[in-house]
């Protein structure tokens, strides 16, 4: 009923659901008869809404929105316990909480540091940046430690705003947060 009424034709509702033409009137006839009510006049042209049919659709579209809203609540919700879940594994391999936006200054002053070296060039920068952000010695988060004064040059000389990590250098970032050593 609901992809009929918004599609104004039969034919349209039922490519859209993948279903015959005739299998959608079938439904359709048998919930009027069920309700005892006319809920689309026909014509050549499609369908158009009656009154009762206007009233059913408005109920109709105010469920399908309800669902909508609670699958965007599901997909929200999964994709949060999927971040969560890649924070705790970062943790377990190199020892350092971080955030979305960590990850990304990670990767840009990566990319600025060394986009032209090899993989291994920049797997051993952020390297070194999550060796400090472990040490005592310097600041406890990755953003503390990439712009603290005087520490990196693309940070001083703006190439860091310019920045934009290529594959590669994302590649690198995401092996040196799971632990890998690129000096070994």
């Amino acid at each position: 009923f609901y992809e009929v009424a918004k599609a104004g034709n039969i034919s349209k509702a039922a490519k859209e659901l993948y279903i015959s033409q005739p299998a959608i009137s079938k439904a359709i006839s048998k919930l009027e008869d069920s309700l005892g009510l006319s809920l689309f006049t026909r014509s050549s042209r499609g369908v158009q809404l009656t009154s009762e049919g206007e009233i059913l659709f408005e109920h109709a579209k105010e469920a399908f929105d309800t669902l909508s809203r609670g699958e965007q609540e599901l997909k929200r919700i999964r994709e949060e316990n999927a971040r969560r879940k890649r924070m705790l594994e970062i943790r377990k391999y190199c020892g350092v909480n971080i955030t979305d936006s960590d990850r990304v200054i990670l990767e840009k002053i990566v990319q600025a540091e060394a986009g032209n070296q090899d993989h291994q060039g920049k797997l051993l920068v952020a390297n070194v940046i999550l060796n400090r952000v472990k040490n005592e010695k310097f600041p406890s988060t990755i953003r503390e430690v990439v712009f603290a004064p005087r520490q990196f040059s693309p940070i001083a000389d703006g190439s860091y705003a310019k920045a934009c990590a290529s594959q590669d250098t994302k590649k690198a970032v995401d092996e040196a947060l799971h632990g890998v050593d690129g000096s070994q």
